[in-house]
């Protein structure tokens, strides 16, 4: 929220699949904002705050996966700098590394969010 001078974001894309990461974005998103949740892993219910959903009057969505079309949108987004991979981005590791950068993902190690495997 410092980023935001306190307002929070007009629109939140959650797509690390955990309740925490759910929580966050109802505790970033400003008054009206929409949110996209990617999913929730393995965790049939949770408690969150229902309150904030509807006295900010949040727009809520699921979304299901990943298509063609919905992959050049966010392509286009990211070349348009809409979208800054960087603020998303918590490690860079070798393809040699990939097992260890799932397995640091799966256990949310060393604040792991999204891992970027280079050749």
């Amino acid at each position: 929220m410092d980023i935001t001078g306190g307002k929070g974001v007009d629109a939140v894309i959650q797509c690390a699949t955990t309740p925490d990461a759910f929580k966050l974005a109802l505790d970033t998103a400003a008054p009206l904002a929409r949110i996209a949740i990617e999913g929730i892993v393995n965790n049939d219910s949770f408690a969150f705050n229902v309150d904030r959903i509807t006295q900010l009057g949040l727009t809520v969505q699921g979304q299901v996966g990943v298509n063609a079309i919905r992959f050049a949108k966010t392509l286009q987004l990211f070349e348009m700098n809409l979208i800054n991979p960087d603020a998303v981005i918590t490690h860079v590791m070798k393809l040699d590394q990939i097992e260890e950068a799932f397995k640091m993902l799966e256990e949310r190690r060393d604040g792991a969010v999204k891992v970027v495997i280079k050749p």
